[in-house]
């Protein structure tokens, strides 16, 4: 039901879709089972003005944390990519 309510107000947006494809990685046959049932999808879709959450903790001084909600501004290629 969330993944659907998520695609309707997705489709609400105007502008192009930007799609990510998940990089993890697993150094342990544990790890590797415990992504298999990670919240979070291997490829997302997001436009500018979609809402997103934070599934973990990134910089807790910063205000990173798990449950931290935002809004897409904009799309920026790495430095790296340009």
């Amino acid at each position: 039901q969330v993944d659907k309510a998520n695609e309707v107000e997705m489709s609400k947006l105007s502008g192009e879709v930007v799609s990510f494809k998940s990089r993890d990685r697993a150094i342990t046959d544990h790890h590797k089972n415990n992504l298999k049932h990670c919240q979070a999808p291997e490829r997302l879709d997001l436009k500018v003005g979609a809402q997103v959450m934070l599934l973990k903790n990134i910089d807790l001084d910063r205000g990173l944390a798990n449950g931290s909600r935002g809004v897409v501004v904009r799309f920026q290629r790495p430095k790296s990519e340009r």
